[in-house]
């Protein structure tokens, strides 16, 4: 069984049976997992999560972006925070980056910990108040999710952002006040 198959059986029975996620969870394991994760995530398989993060370490790029935002964008899976963290901080590609910083934000809210609360607020703010940094646009979208705006109230994600013009300064103000309380 193919992974055509198994999308074929989503669209016909409205769910996929037993077998095919366990055929699903295998594909995942496997070397090439970025078809596998992406139709995991969009049938909201939360189930295969332990496995989708087994992929944040994958060779490739790619692979990394998908696990890291199915986990944290898609699912908002609270207790994968820390690979999200790690992520933004340290993971050689730019783009992984982005979608963790993207994804802390998006998780931000359901933090219990004040201090990992407090540090995920600094590493957007510090991204996004770096001029020159790689992710500035990534941190302001994570800084949103964290304020719980609803993507139709962001910035359109296809157009460059006007620093001047497209950032909602209230917002931060909120987000600093809200996350960036003394310890």
């Amino acid at each position: 069984m193919n992974l055509e198959v198994i999308r074929e059986e989503l669209e016909i029975n409205g769910r996929l049976s037993r077998k095919s996620i366990g055929l699903l969870r295998q594909m995942i394991l496997s070397d090439n997992p970025f078809s596998a994760i992406s139709l995991a995530t969009d049938c909201a398989l939360f189930s295969l999560a332990p496995e989708i993060a087994k992929c944040v370490n994958h060779e490739t790029e790619i692979v990394r972006w998908m696990a890291t935002s199915a986990l944290l964008n898609r699912f908002r899976l609270v207790d994968h925070v820390d690979i999200g963290i790690y992520q933004a901080q340290y993971d050689p590609s730019t783009v992984v980056q982005g979608t963790a910083f993207t994804g802390i934000g998006e998780v931000l809210p359901d933090v219990k910990d004040k201090n990992k609360s407090r540090l995920i607020a600094e590493l957007l703010l510090k991204e996004f108040e770096d001029d020159h940094a790689c992710n500035r646009r990534d941190a302001y979208f994570g800084i949103l999710s964290a304020m719980d705006i609803l993507l139709t109230d962001q910035p359109s994600a296809s157009k460059n952002l006007d620093y001047s013009r497209d950032i909602n300064w209230q917002i931060i103000e909120s987000f600093k006040e809200q996350y960036m309380l003394p310890t």
